[in-house]
């Protein structure tokens, strides 16, 4: 009934997009939150789409995993991966539980020698990272190759455990996957570790926000493989009030461990957009591109053709 009184809802996604096809062929590399200032949150989404998709990095991902397209990796078998979910309470428990399941169901498909997840349940992003650290000195104690899988601000722990560790404590760690959302902003968080009277926001979910003093800094990687998947779609559950909310943010909680969005723009890793999920990412969705790029995180070539026992994706890279 609303959408019909504002109008087609199609027309008005055209018209977001040719805005956001004007701007970018003026300037493609123009700042993302100038450019929602200027043509509104949807079309901006589309820009930033258009920038990451048209970027070199995106594009040799593409190359590398059109090798893997119909077959996963032998060499997986000689690694572990590790799944870092997000503290208890920022995120729904059934839309968490139903990731913590598709991730954990499609890197074993993929032939990984063991697959398991780890909960931090540390409001403080420090404490977290430290906790990690630990779990993953235990796999280089035990001779295992790794990588580390994390969502949303689960993914947090793991950027700040970067920037706090030494290279040869993660020597034994060959890539990171970065899946989160979103592009512009949460409503869950206010940059405040404050708490009002009426707030219902948790006790991470005000500390994240206000941590974010830790990731001001260049992300560093230690020259690890990092993938970011970015979920892009605007949540149509968001009430006017959170719309307004999101509209005005210049940043969101550190859900992806990047916080800016200039920093987003001048990452070195490629950046694969999301355009039909939203914060809530579900891998049912894009999941042979997931384990396509865990399987070339191990090595860009594989060894022979494997028959891959992954259904076809739903989203495609193109």
């Amino acid at each position: 009934m609303i959408r019909e009184m504002l109008g087609s809802t199609s027309l008005n996604e055209a018209e977001d997009y040719f805005r956001a096809l004007k701007s970018y062929q003026v300037d493609p590399a123009q700042d993302f939150q100038r450019v929602k200032g200027r043509i509104g949150l949807m079309a901006s989404i589309t820009y930033a789409q258009m920038f990451f998709t048209n970027q070199n990095t995106y594009k040799r991902l593409r190359r590398e995993l059109d090798l893997h397209q119909r077959e996963s990796n032998p060499l997986n078998q000689q690694f572990d991966v590790l799944i870092v979910l997000p503290p208890r309470g920022t995120l729904n428990k059934r839309a968490l539980e139903n990731f913590r399941k598709q991730s954990l169901g499609l890197s074993m498909s993929a032939g990984f020698a063991h697959v398991s997840h780890a909960q931090l349940n540390s409001d403080r992003v420090l404490h977290g990272a430290h906790r990690l650290l630990k779990l993953v000195a235990e796999k280089k104690s035990a001779n295992r190759k790794l990588i580390i899988v994390s969502y949303s601000y689960g993914s947090a722990f793991v950027r700040a455990m970067l920037d706090q560790c030494q290279a040869d404590e993660i020597s034994h760690v060959k890539g990171w996957v970065n899946l989160s959302g979103l592009i512009f902003g949460s409503p869950l968080f206010d940059c405040s570790d404050k708490r009002g009277l009426l707030s219902r926001t948790s006790a991470a979910q005000r500390t994240f926000s206000s941590e974010q003093r830790y990731f001001l800094r260049p992300l560093q990687t230690h020259h690890l493989k990092v993938v970011h998947f970015l979920g892009m779609k605007n949540s149509e559950s968001l009430s006017r009030r959170e719309y307004r909310e999101r509209e005005r943010l210049r940043a969101w909680g550190p859900n992806d461990g990047v916080v800016c969005f200039s920093r987003y723009q001048k990452l070195e890793q490629p950046v694969v957009p999301l355009g039909d999920q939203g914060h809530l990412l579900n891998l049912a969705y894009f999941s042979s591109t997931f384990v396509r790029t865990l399987s070339s995180i191990v090595s860009t070539i594989p060894m022979a053709p494997v028959h891959s026992t992954l259904g076809a994706s739903h989203l495609s890279l193109s």
